[in-house]
């Protein structure tokens, strides 16, 4: 029994000796880290330091104390040569007790250092515009110059010509004859000579470059329109029909066809494949209202009826 607590209180023992051990290294860590965080800061507070200026020691340079500097010039018999003015430092003003800024500020007599300035270009001079004309304004057979603003497909362009809005220049009006080119015979930013072609009711301005008479038939409205070939499907291909140019594209002309019986003339489509003659190059036969013989072609799929210049 004896020997079994003896060996107790010897593991006692050796428990306790660790446990003092533990505290003993921890703490001797914790001056460590103590010791290297003191060090670190010293270093950075070092770094710092050389970085900003050194701060002016008076006192020495004159002889006085802080207390001394801050209170004035020294009275006695000393004040002569161990005195200062406070104005002869720039970190005092004209009161002693007001200290000023250590660094005169730019613009205060101190130069200034302008970079390089890139040159500069010429100012440009005023477009003085002209007063916008209005269509109120404007007569058929005007002559202005325009420019070519903008392009519609192979229907149409936009000219300004100075107008509130711009005008439309078809494609059957941009030259004598059918244009057979596969793009509009205009291009953008073209400067044109034009006519005034006629103002609608809505105030919508139409130019021409054509030559000759601005006379045209009136337009054919929407309304009026008929697109229905019925009346063409017993009509031989052989028969000659009467038609009337409406309107022109890069493609083509649309006629409208008169039928054989008295019904309502019929809107056709007559490709530039099926041109004859001299149709293309006739300023009075390629152009609104013009006045061609056509025979049918056929009627398309779409319920379209196609018509042709040429001969059987």
């Amino acid at each position: 029994m004896g020997f079994i607590r003896r060996g107790r209180s010897s593991a006692a023992g050796c428990v306790q000796l660790t446990r003092r051990a533990k505290h003993a290294a921890a703490t001797v860590a914790i001056l460590v880290i103590g010791l290297i965080w003191r060090y670190a800061a010293v270093s950075v507070g070092d770094c710092f330091t050389d970085l900003l200026p050194a701060r002016p020691d008076f006192s020495r340079a004159t002889g006085l104390s802080r207390v001394q500097l801050l209170a004035g010039p020294v009275s006695g018999s000393d004040s002569d040569s161990n005195s200062a003015e406070p104005s002869d430092f720039p970190i005092f003003g004209q009161d002693a007790a007001e200290p000023v800024a250590l660094f005169k500020p730019a613009g205060a007599g101190a130069k200034k250092i302008k970079p390089s300035a890139a040159p500069t270009k010429p100012p440009a001079e005023r477009i003085v515009r002209p007063p916008l004309l209005k269509a109120a304004d404007l007569r058929a057979g005007d002559e202005l110059d325009g420019i070519v603003v903008g392009l519609r497909g192979e229907s149409h362009a936009w000219v300004d010509i100075g107008a509130e809005s711009d005008a439309v220049l078809e494609a059957g009006e941009m030259q004598d004859g059918f244009p057979m080119t596969c793009a509009l015979p205009v291009r953008k930013n073209k400067e044109v000579r034009c006519r005034v072609l006629e103002i609608d009711e809505n105030g919508r301005i139409s130019v021409t470059l054509r030559s000759g008479s601005i006379e045209r038939p009136p337009r054919l409205k929407r309304e009026d329109e008929n697109s229905n070939p019925e009346a063409f499907r017993r009509v031989s291909d052989e028969e000659w029909l009467d038609a009337e140019v409406v309107t022109m594209q890069t493609f083509g002309v649309f006629v409208n066809v008169k039928p054989i019986f008295g019904s309502k003339p019929v809107l056709a489509m007559l490709h530039k494949s099926q041109f004859a003659g001299d149709f293309a190059t006739n300023p009075t036969k390629a152009i609104r209202g013009g006045k061609v013989k056509v025979r049918k072609l056929k009627i398309s799929d779409g319920n379209e009826l196609r018509v042709t210049m040429k001969p059987f």
